[in-house]
């Protein structure tokens, strides 16, 4: 079974979210635990991402350590920048994971 967490980003972003999201977040959670590899790669294999209407949830996985991140929960126009940011800071949410 993989583990999931949230990053401290999407934990103060969570808070914020409706219930519909929540429901779907923890929905993907589960799907995450069980394969790693759901949902659609983003540029790079280890950055994914579910989506739910206009909104993306997306996050990071780490094969060999058998653990995904989740990172950001947002709308279509924001995900290039979302996803920039990610592979800009790779290193920091790596670290996360650990």
């Amino acid at each position: 079974m993989n583990k999931v967490y949230d990053s401290k980003s999407f934990n103060e972003l969570s808070k914020k979210l409706g219930v519909l999201e929540k429901l779907f977040i923890e929905k993907c959670k589960i799907q995450i635990k069980h394969n790693l590899r759901t949902g659609k790669p983003l540029r790079y294999y280890w950055i994914r991402e579910k989506k739910l209407g206009n909104k993306r949830l997306i996050y990071i996985i780490n094969v060999n350590l058998r653990k995904a991140l989740l990172v950001f929960f947002v709308n279509k126009k924001d995900q290039q920048n979302s996803i920039d940011f990610i592979i800009y800071n790779k290193e920091y949410f790596f670290n996360e994971l650990r």
